[in-house]
């Protein structure tokens, strides 16, 4: 089992996920919402299908960063499963994948990475398989987006090491047991469309692509072979769902605070709304 050690955010760090959200934040502030005429008081529909499961609402819960607070991924993907949500938790998990996907009944996504070793990642991606994920989501951007994080191991690399001491410290792949001062130094400087298309040759499950800003990249993510798209930008998410064009669910990610902020989404093309801050607040 991996062993927190500790969370150390980088000083003045900005991500690009950090960015995309303050942008997102100010583009819902700015768009509101228009009160319509009075109608007869009906309970809203807002069962959702997305990649061949129902849910209850538009809305997918996460990425978990393992952990938010101790013994969180399994109490969140606990409260997800209980509204009728998925939620989608980190390959950096503390817990092994057969314990996040057994915890609830609704399957979990797991957020993968582009790995220096292409081993670890298909090791990952095979034991998520193996557990019952319900899908991949591969971020594309600079591994900066990814938290720093000192880790004794990520489980699934650890609950696999080998039985006779084992890698070097800092040593990638599937037998890599660490201790990690930064998660990051396991992972290639940039996540691209070869990861993108080398990924969905090696895995059964669905896979989305996330971090998309533009049509252009929208139409890359489908040819390299992607099943969902989480766009990054509310101000460009017209013009990914147009698209799109039902090809593939479409989600946003980044900002979304308020009910009124799904809302403002899907009345711009989104299928589902992906949250994280409110929920770990």
């Amino acid at each position: 089992m991996a062993e927190q050690i500790a969370d150390d955010c980088v000083p003045g760090n900005s991500s690009t996920e950090d960015r995309a959200a303050v942008a997102n934040r100010g583009d819902f502030d700015r768009i509101g919402l228009r009160q319509g005429g009075q109608s007869d008081a009906v309970s809203p529909e807002t069962t959702v299908k997305v990649l061949d499961r129902s849910w209850v609402a538009p809305l997918v819960v996460g990425p978990l960063d393992a952990p938010a607070r101790p013994g969180g991924e399994l109490a969140v993907i606990r409260a997800a499963a209980a509204a009728g949500l998925p939620s989608v938790v980190s390959a950096f998990a503390e817990r092994t994948f057969a314990e996040l996907a057994s915890a609830a009944d609704i399957p979990p996504w797991l957020r993968t990475f582009a790995f220096q070793d292409r081993e670890t990642a298909r090791h990952i991606a095979g034991r998520a398989e193996e557990a019952g994920f319900g899908a991949l989501l591969l971020a594309l951007g600079d591994r900066d987006d990814v938290r720093a994080r000192r880790v004794a191991a990520p489980a699934e690399l650890d609950a696999t090491a080998s039985g006779s001491g084992g890698a070097r410290p800092g040593a990638v792949g599937p037998a890599a047991r660490g201790p990690f001062d930064d998660v990051r130094t396991l992972l290639r400087t940039r996540a691209d469309w070869s990861d993108v298309a080398w990924l969905r040759s090696v895995t059964a499950l669905p896979l989305l692509v996330a971090g998309i800003g533009s049509a252009t990249e929208a139409r890359r993510a489908l040819d390299a072979g992607a099943d969902g798209i989480v766009a990054a930008a509310l101000d460009a998410l017209p013009e990914i769902a147009e698209t799109v064009a039902g090809r593939c669910p479409v989600l946003l990610s980044g900002g979304v605070r308020r009910g009124a902020d799904i809302l403002a989404s899907l009345a711009s093309g989104a299928d589902a709304v992906v949250v994280g801050a409110p929920v770990l607040d």
